[in-house]
């Protein structure tokens, strides 16, 4: 079953199985929130929005695009939708007793809204669901809100950060308290995920702001930001050689510099590496990168690092950090290992102790 599969049953916008709609009090807490969704829930507004095109007609596509499992058309779909059709949505997959298709058609629609209303969307998650789907869901629905609205969604996390720390001045309150609406009295973990998200998409955009940003929250928070900037090392060239030029002005540098180069490695390690060989780098920040490339891999893929090993390094140093690779690696997989020296290493003398190494860490 699907998103649409109630259609045949009644129509969204009528209404015409007779059922009424959840009551407000039950969507969202405060008046200011009840009164942002009981505009979304007028009736008229959910026909014809888009050129003649009735929401059936939309949820219709959306069923043949879940049908074939093609969820990247059905995400493009409900992007259509407008908030009050998205609110139209929610009140009919109830009806979809498949959970995998009902989580899928839920994420689908509350990202949607929380795009358009950040705010309306985490009350109603706060309303209907269980505390832990709430939770598990905020960073997701925080972070599509920051995509449209960043300082807002912001603004708003950052608020509830100071409410739950007792340093909110009351004038400032927001009109949705999270902490009130699940009952929480002290900082969950999902915050510093939250602010992550939120930072992350803003960076996209706007590094700068972002950083700064970033820079005016607590310890945890800040860090797990500055650490979702860092991830963005390997996606955007521009967003690379800014990092690099404000990493050393940022707190903890050594880990914001490590965490770009694992977050790159891990998506691509070939990428990392050939940027790596060329990269105009300080001393210090090329054996930042190079220990997490080889520590963080050696494990995974020892051929690869000792590919790069051979290509990177000479002598001495050479030698000793191929022993410390042919050891661990041997002591998984000697066939690989032993192949590998016996392709890769001509020198006959340093053949030989790779191999009386690889001897003795195998055979424990």
């Amino acid at each position: 079953m699907c998103c649409a599969v109630w259609l045949g049953a009644r129509k969204l916008a009528t209404n015409r199985s007779g059922q009424s709609a959840p009551a407000l009090e039950n969507v969202v807490g405060s008046r200011h929130d009840r009164a942002m969704v009981e505009r979304s829930l007028v009736p008229e507004a959910v026909l014809d929005l888009r050129g003649g095109r009735d929401l059936d007609a939309t949820l219709a596509d959306l069923k043949a695009s879940l049908t074939v499992s093609d969820t990247a058309s059905a995400a493009l779909l409900v992007d259509q939708l407008d908030r009050h059709e998205v609110v139209s949505a929610l009140q009919g997959i109830d009806t979809i007793t498949d959970p995998g298709t009902h989580n899928l058609c839920l994420h689908l629609l509350l990202t949607r809204w929380a795009a358009l209303d950040g705010q309306a969307a985490i009350a109603y998650m706060g309303k209907n669901f269980p505390v832990d789907k709430l939770r598990q869901r905020l960073p997701g629905l925080v972070e599509a809100w920051a995509k449209n609205h960043p300082e807002e969604a912001f603004d708003w996390a950052l608020q509830q950060l100071e409410i739950l720390q007792g340093t909110a001045q009351h004038d400032s309150r927001p009109n949705l308290n999270l902490a009130e609406l699940v009952g929480m009295r002290e900082r969950p973990p999902d915050f510093e995920r939250m602010f992550g998200s939120i930072i992350r998409t803003w960076g996209i955009e706007d590094l700068d702001t972002a950083i700064e940003h970033a820079l005016e929250l607590p310890e945890r928070e800040q860090r797990q930001s500055l650490n979702a900037l860092a991830a963005l090392f390997g996606v955007f060239d521009t967003h690379r050689e800014e990092l690099l030029k404000r990493a050393h002005d940022l707190p903890r540098t050594d880990e914001v510099l490590q965490y770009a180069a694992m977050s790159w490695s891990d998506s691509d390690l070939t990428a990392f590496a050939h940027w790596l060989d060329t990269a105009e780098l300080s001393e210090h920040e090329r054996a930042i990168f190079e220990n997490e490339l080889i520590s963080r891999h050696q494990w995974s893929h020892p051929d690869f690092i000792a590919d790069w090993l051979v290509q990177n390094r000479s002598g001495e140093d050479l030698e000793s950090r191929l022993a410390k690779l042919i050891a661990s690696w041997g002591s998984g997989d000697r066939q690989s290992a032993d192949r590998w020296i016996g392709v890769n290493i001509r020198e006959p003398d340093l053949r030989a102790r790779l191999e009386a190494k690889l001897d003795r860490f195998s055979d424990r």
